[in-house]
């Protein structure tokens, strides 16, 4: 599909999402962000022609695909650091406004030239605050979620024949590849690609052996493009999961405090969804972290008058606990965060939307996996939520593995790869609903346009 073909609302709501990202690349200040300090030194590291180690960088576990071309300019091209760090914000930029596009054209395989499809598909991703943080940061997600959605577009192409399977093989190869080249966040897509897989043999038999071939050959070139960095981990640091925390010795859910995984925000969640109002709560975290900024690194910011450096995160909270306050900080953390908890309570509408049609999706994948011949058209369904599904699953399993008392690994940024499937489901629920009754459509639009307007002001960087 070329954007010519798109509807003018499509169109529009592209064109925004690309302003929208392009101001924040252009006014967020570049040290700024979650683990900014370190994605510093690791492309600092590469710029020197060599992957960082442990005393050079609490990222020296990252895959390197991300920092690449900054890497390059700085060190080949001797590009400042300041411009460096820009330039990979810019890029950014590009992958935002490239998995739009990789969105758009996944909807057109499932439901062709389905508008009500598309526009909603859109309208989720132009409302997010996340996706606006996650693209202004400095950081590998953005990269991970591109590469999965052109992954995804060729399991589908190869499901309607749209590509033979030796070039599936070639392509969502290197793809796959490229995303834990990224990220080690996108191995948790595989539970849903094998799940896929397994329809797409039980319901194209006559092409089985085919299809075993280009999975095969598909999985083999993703390991030969990504896997000497994972043995490099084993090398160097004696495991192929190294991280910069240790995980705990025996995995078990009772590791955490009841309150990790019911806890619903001490009654703050809707007034003052700033750091440390909830700490080690899973749900209400998540949440802020998606609708806002919960741990102080986009919208709460802070500044040492006296240097005019920026204070972010950590350091804000511990500065503003002071007795008395010091006299040189300027914040806005008192301001905002009214502000944000109304984000958060608005916010709810469209979150209960997109549960709804993720309960949806869940039962057209039991529905699917229970006779996937009766439902031809209708696997991507599955795909889409066990995507979802699987990548909150092994996102738990890692936040319960390596434990923090804060929680300050509950960042919706991490697990960036879900908001475009979920996108996809609430397109795919509400063309659905748009087609029993043509009044369904223009009242979720206008839903999600409501929840866009209020947020306006979630969407733009403080950190400039």
């Amino acid at each position: 599909m070329t954007f010519s073909k798109l509807t003018f609302l499509s169109k529009l709501i592209l064109i925004v999402i690309l302003v929208l990202c392009f101001v924040n690349a252009l006014l967020h200040n570049p040290y700024v962000g979650y683990d900014a300090g370190d994605v510093v030194a690791y492309i600092e590291s590469l710029a020197q022609a060599r992957l960082p180690e442990v005393e050079d960088s609490d990222e020296f576990f990252a895959p390197p695909l991300p920092f690449v071309i900054p890497a390059l300019f700085n060190g080949v091209f001797n590009l400042s650091l300041f411009l460096t760090l820009k330039l990979a914000q810019v890029i950014n930029v590009f992958l935002a406004l490239g998995s739009a596009l990789v969105v758009v054209r996944i909807s057109d395989r499932t439901l062709r030239a389905n508008h009500p499809y598309q526009n909603l598909t859109l309208i989720t991703l132009l409302t997010l605050p996340v996706w606006y943080k996650s693209h202004a940061h400095i950081r590998a997600e953005p990269y991970v979620v591109f590469f999965i959605l052109l992954y995804i577009e060729q399991l589908i192409d190869l499901w309607k024949n749209r590509v033979s399977p030796h070039r599936f093989s070639l392509f969502s190869g290197g793809l796959f590849g490229a995303a834990l080249l990224s990220r080690q966040w996108a191995i948790l897509i595989l539970p849903a690609v094998f799940l896929f897989a397994a329809f797409l043999l039980k319901t194209q038999n006559e092409r089985r052996i085919q299809l075993l071939k280009a999975f095969t050959l598909s999985g083999i070139i993703a390991f030969l493009v990504s896997g000497w960095f994972y043995i490099s981990l084993l090398v160097r640091f004696g495991s192929l999961t190294a991280f910069n925390r240790e995980p705990t010795d025996h995995f078990s859910l009772k590791s955490k405090a009841k309150s990790f995984y019911i806890g619903l925000g001490n009654g703050l969640l809707f007034s003052d969804p700033v750091r440390d109002s909830f700490d080690n709560q899973l749900i209400p975290i998540f949440y802020s972290e998606t609708w806002g900024d919960y741990w102080q690194y986009y919208l709460v910011n802070g500044r040492d008058m006296r240097t005019e450096d920026p204070i972010q995160g950590d350091r804000l909270y511990k500065a503003l606990q002071e007795d008395p306050l010091p006299t040189w900080i300027n914040t806005n953390r008192d301001e905002i965060a009214p502000y944000l908890g109304r984000v958060n309570l608005i916010s709810l509408l469209p979150t209960t939307f997109a549960l709804i049609c993720f309960g949806w999706g869940l039962l057209i994948s039991i529905k699917c996996i229970s006779n996937p011949t009766h439902y031809p058209d209708l696997l991507h369904i599955p795909l889409f939520t066990t995507i979802i599904l699987s990548t909150l699953i092994g996102y738990l399993w890692f936040l319960i593995q390596y434990p923090s008392p804060d929680g300050d690994t509950i960042k919706a940024s991490y697990v960036l790869q879900i908001f475009p499937f979920m996108a996809l489901l609430i397109g795919s629920v509400g063309a659905r609903l748009s087609e029993s009754n043509s009044r369904i459509y223009p009242f979720i639009i206008s839903l999600f346009v409501f929840t866009f307007i209020h947020n306006l002001g979630s969407l733009f960087s403080r950190y400039m």
